[in-house]
């Protein structure tokens, strides 16, 4: 099952990902899981838990795993200290060849610039230490790691025990 709020992005999923055997729905994620229904195997967050408050979303998803599910989450990251400066420097740096690899061009329209810098205001970036110490708080243990492009990754293993 996909799930956004945006119509635009149910559309495109549809267009990219037709099999029978998935569904998909515009809706709050937040909202759908706090009603009752059935557990999922595994949860997929990708570059939207920094839309969301980040504590109630992942209980919500560990609330909502069978007794061995995952939730497996990629997003974005805000870049403090040493390390992340380096990672941050590297990754503006190759960004163009990647984005013109992909892409054709250099770097975003300015259309789509525009849309980012109307959309970004209201984001929240967790660091790589404060994704690892939410999920520590509310998950109690789970995989945290720091990629290139401004990315982080959250595997999170049930273990046997239910919501």
């Amino acid at each position: 099952m996909g799930i956004d709020v945006a119509p635009d992005m149910i559309a495109e999923a549809r267009l990219r990902y037709s099999a029978k055997s998935l569904s998909y729905l515009v809706a709050s994620v937040e909202e759908y899981l706090e009603q009752p229904g059935d557990p999922f195997d595994l949860i997929i967050s990708v570059a939207a838990l920094h839309h969301m408050d980040h504590d109630a979303i992942l209980r919500q998803m560990r609330q909502r795993l069978t007794a061995t599910g995952r939730i497996v989450i990629l997003d974005l990251v805000e870049d403090r200290g040493p390390t992340g400066l380096l990672l941050s420097l590297a990754a503006a740096l190759l960004n163009p060849c990647m984005y013109l690899i992909k892409t054709g061009r250099l770097g975003p329209t300015a259309e789509k610039r525009a849309a980012w810098q109307g959309h970004a205001q209201y984001d929240r970036y967790l660091s790589t230490r404060e994704a690892r110490a939410t999920a520590k708080r509310v998950l109690g243990q789970a995989e945290v790691r720091r990629h290139l492009f401004w990315r982080y990754s959250l595997v999170y293993e049930n273990c046997g025990y239910p919501g």
